[in-house]
């Protein structure tokens, strides 16, 4: 599956989640609308096998003092005069 940008749905006046699915059988993929309380789809709308959910990764950026590498490095000592 290609990975793309999520859509946004509202549904009642709430953002619902977009998850993937691929079925283990005949490999269709396939993307569900659906709200956090909702349970997990189990089955193939192709061919009634099972599926599973489809985990992609996530871009995160971090800004500021603190994440790198060389913030936490410790500095290297002075000769006092």
């Amino acid at each position: 599956m290609a990975k793309r940008e999520p859509e946004i749905v509202e549904e009642k006046g709430r953002i619902v989640p977009t998850y993937q699915y691929a079925c283990t059988a005949c490999d269709h993929a396939f993307e569900a609308f659906q709200t956090f309380s909702e349970s997990p789809l189990t089955e193939c709308p192709v061919c009634k096998g099972e599926i599973r959910k489809v985990y992609s990764t996530v871009g995160v950026v971090f800004k500021g003092p603190g994440f790198y590498k060389t913030d936490s490095v410790a500095k290297p000592a002075t000769p006092s005069e």
